[in-house]
């Protein structure tokens, strides 16, 4: 027997709900190779200043540091927008008289991870945004370390 459509509806939704927390470990693990090519190329270019002229230095390591930041935040826990607590599934669909059909079961489900999938939207879009940042004051760093190195 075909799938109805609640069930179909049901099934995308929960594969965009699977993709969005694939696309936050993706965030996570872009922003983790952002940091680490931070650090390598602290250790390879970081000269610090002898002269008052150093700027470019402490621009690096302050573009460096808003990095870390970044790198807080996006790895701070998120408060992901999709579970189903068993008992409150059981009491809600199963445990009423009358119970739910199966259609109407799956309709409420995917309407209720429509809802999380916007919420996660929001919360992914932010992360896509510190992810950009990330990338441009790495930008700046490397910029800050080359400007010291021709200074030196």
């Amino acid at each position: 027997m075909a799938d109805s459509a609640a069930e179909i509806a049901f099934e995308q939704t929960m594969r965009g709900v699977d993709g969005q927390t694939q696309d936050l470990g993706d965030i996570r693990s872009h922003l983790n190779i952002i940091l680490t090519g931070g650090g390598i190329a602290a250790t390879f270019l970081g000269v610090k200043p002898d002269g008052p002229h150093g700027w470019p230095f402490w621009l690096a390591v302050g573009a460096f540091a808003v990095v870390g930041a970044i790198a807080i935040i996006v790895y701070w826990p998120v408060r992901w927008f999709y579970d189903f607590d068993g008992d409150d599934l059981i009491a809600e669909y199963v445990d009423v008289d009358p119970p739910w059909t199966q259609e109407d079961t799956f309709r409420e489900l995917a309407l209720h991870a429509t809802e999380s999938y916007a919420d996660n939207r929001t919360v992914l879009d932010r992360l896509y945004w510190y992810q950009g940042a990330a990338l441009v004051f790495f930008g700046i760093e490397i910029i800050g370390l080359l400007l010291n190195i021709g200074r030196s």
